[in-house]
């Protein structure tokens, strides 16, 4: 909110001539209001909104870069590659590429949020239905079976599937909680539970992600029940 007031008070006052400290306050302002309004209606329309201004702002960037490229004409230079333009006092050579890499990821970053935030809603049991993104990759749907451990939309599918292939080798109790609505979807669970001989699989209703924090009495009970069983042995 405090950057886009800055942003936009910057701008119309060296194009426009607009009073800085006005504009700033008016349009932080609105963006703060913005803001509450997408996190009162939901999940839904925040992260379809973030979706529209991101890929607005990649089209941007898109142009912008093509613009450069066909305005430079004959102009254009293998050297914009290297660190030859990286000149800015205090961020000369390799630095300037780290400083600019920082600020790209600050720019783009939020969009794998939607999961985490549809879990982590008042209503889970709804908002987890139209995530647009689970463990496989998949769009979810309630009561849909998962696909392949480690499936082939992850980059880390391999280490994925020799973690999985390696349960086996745990021979101590083990006690396996989830939320009914995690983004670790019951499923995964239970199959996890399969390759651990002799663990304990609970699934919380009403709960996702952080179960014991939602649903904290019945996941007390659950671990106290658990140690208790295995200090009987």
């Amino acid at each position: 909110m405090v950057i886009f007031g800055y942003l936009v008070a910057s701008v119309t006052q060296s194009e426009f001539n607009w009073p800085y400290t006005a504009t700033w306050l008016a349009f932080m302002i609105v963006a703060a209001l913005a803001i509450a309004l997408l996190n009162f209606r939901g999940v839904r329309l925040s992260a379809r909104t973030g979706t529209i201004l991101g890929t607005f702002e990649v089209v941007v960037f898109v142009a912008l870069a093509l613009w450069l490229i066909i305005k430079a004409g004959s102009g254009n230079t293998g050297a914009v590659f290297t660190l030859h333009f990286a000149t800015i006092k205090g961020f000369r050579g390799f630095a300037g590429i780290a400083a600019g890499s920082i600020y790209t990821i600050l720019a783009f970053i939020g969009f794998e949020a939607s999961a985490p935030l549809a879990e982590e809603a008042r209503n889970p049991r709804r908002t987890s239905a139209w995530r647009h993104v689970a463990l496989d990759g998949e769009p979810f749907r309630r009561g849909s079976r998962p696909g392949p451990v480690g499936s082939r939309a992850r980059p880390d599918a391999p280490v994925r599937q020799l973690l999985m292939d390696r349960l086996g080798e745990i021979r101590t109790p083990a006690l396996l909680v989830g939320g009914r609505y995690d983004e670790c979807r019951p499923a995964h669970l239970a199959e996890m539970h399969r390759r651990i001989a002799g663990s304990q699989l609970a699934i919380i209703e009403d709960a996702s992600h952080l179960c014991f924090a939602e649903q904290p009495e019945e996941f007390t009970a659950l671990v106290n029940s658990f140690l208790d069983r295995i200090e009987a042995l």
